[in-house]
């Protein structure tokens, strides 16, 4: 089981990867401490570990599994955007 520290460091890895992806966002992401927020970050960065992991492999299945992480980090982005507040989206 992982301890609290190694949770922690897959948080701030999916929310260095989350400004990356999403820079107009930036700031938001940086500043939010939200427990939903923090899970999708820990999710986010185990999927893109999958990710670099399907990529380096030569297993036949590599290319599928690399495209299904991709999917679900796509949808993490979104659904990390849906809780950015209207006025951080620039929509309000």
């Amino acid at each position: 089981m992982a301890d609290a520290r190694d949770i922690t460091a897959l948080c701030e890895q999916g929310r260095a990867r989350l400004i990356l992806r999403l820079p107009d966002h930036r700031y938001v992401i940086a500043e939010s401490s939200d427990t939903s927020f923090l899970d999708l970050c820990e999710s986010y960065a185990l999927a893109w570990s999958a990710i670099d992991h399907w990529a380096g492999s030569t297993a036949a299945e590599a290319d599928k599994r690399r495209g299904e992480y991709n999917e679900l980090a796509e949808a993490l982005e979104e659904e990390v955007i849906g809780l950015i507040p209207p006025y951080g989206r620039g929509d309000g």
